[in-house]
C-alpha cells in the first residue's frame, strides 16, 4: 500500500506573520552582546518594516537596510542586510550601533509580539532587540 502525500495548505507555506507585518516597528532596547539591553542611542532611530513579502527593511541609525526573512509560529530567519554606505558621526557611536544592530540581525531565531512589543531573541534564548509598534 503506498501512502498518499498530504497537501501543505497554503496558509501553513507562508513565510511572513500578519503580526509582524501589520506595523512598521521602532527600537527600544539592543542587546550590547555581553550582558544588558540598552536602549538605543539618544538621536538615533533604529526601525523594522516585515514585509508581506518576505523583505525587511528599516533604519539602522544612520544608513537604510534591507534583507530577507522567514517567520513562522514564533520561529524567524533574518539573512545578512544590504545597506546604504553612509558615515554618520552624530550621534557618536552610531556606527557602531547600527553594525551591533546589523550582526545581531543574522543571531535572530525566534520573535513574540505581545502588548505592542516585539521581542526578538536569538537561540539560546537571550532577548537582543525590543520594538515598539510604530504609531
Amino acid at each position: 500500500t503506498a501512502a498518499t502525500a498530504t497537501p501543505i495548505p497554503p496558509a501553513a507555506a507562508a513565510s511572513t506573520d500578519a503580526v509582524l507585518a501589520a506595523a512598521p516597528w521602532t527600537l527600544t532596547a539592543l542587546f550590547d552582546g555581553i550582558d544588558a539591553l540598552n536602549p538605543p542611542l539618544e538621536g538615533s532611530e533604529i526601525t523594522a518594516l516585515f514585509g508581506d513579502d518576505g523583505v525587511l527593511s528599516g533604519a539602522a541609525g544612520c544608513n537604510n537596510y534591507t534583507g530577507s526573512y522567514t517567520a513562522s509560529n514564533g520561529a524567524l530567519t533574518i539573512g545578512p542586510a544590504a545597506t546604504t554606505m553612509r558615515f554618520c558621526e552624530d550621534p557618536a557611536g552610531v556606527m557602531d550601533q547600527e553594525a551591533l544592530y546589523l550582526a545581531l540581525l543574522t543571531t535572530v531565531a525566534t520573535y513574540t509580539v505581545e502588548d505592542g512589543v516585539l521581542t526578538l531573541a536569538d537561540g539560546s534564548g537571550q532577548t537582543i532587540a525590543l520594538f515598539a509598534a510604530a504609531e
